[in-house]
């Protein structure tokens, strides 16, 4: 499977004819989805880049979060330490309420899945840039 990724990054019309070639006559079937293969495609090639930029951009901003943090001294090793497990635990708890609370009631449509969805990107996004901004911390003491 991982000889198809650089198909779906560079050239999403070479992985739908990859795709739909894979698929099986069962799965062409149940598939009711209105979009084509190639339209699925770049659908997810364009999700992939705007992830990849969002990530980029949070990243960026919790170093200079940390920065601004660090020219204030107020942070000493314990308190960097425990923004670390802060941090961590935010990230855990939201992949263990997306892995756990399989909620597929309407295809990714109704309200509940939708909260379910928006409740985990906030939560990972907000403990990924405390994580980013405390690597970048220099506690008061060293």
């Amino acid at each position: 499977m991982y000889k198809h990724i650089p198909k779906l990054l560079f050239s999403p019309k070479a992985f739908a004819t990859k795709s739909e070639a894979y698929d099986t006559p069962e799965q062409k079937a149940a598939d009711k989805s209105p979009e084509t293969a190639i339209e699925r495609a770049a659908w997810k090639q364009k999700a992939i880049r705007n992830s990849f930029i969002l990530i980029l951009s949070l990243a960026v901003f919790g170093y200079a979060l940390a920065q601004l943090i660090n020219s204030f001294e107020f942070f000493t090793s314990m308190h960097i330490v425990i923004l670390r497990v802060i941090s961590v635990s935010i990230v855990a708890w939201a992949l263990m309420s997306k892995l756990s609370n399989n909620v597929d009631t309407m295809w990714g449509g109704s309200l509940l899945e939708k909260t379910n969805d928006a409740f985990f990107k906030f939560f990972y996004l907000v403990g990924f840039t405390l994580a980013i901004s405390s690597m970048f911390l220099v506690p008061v003491n060293a």
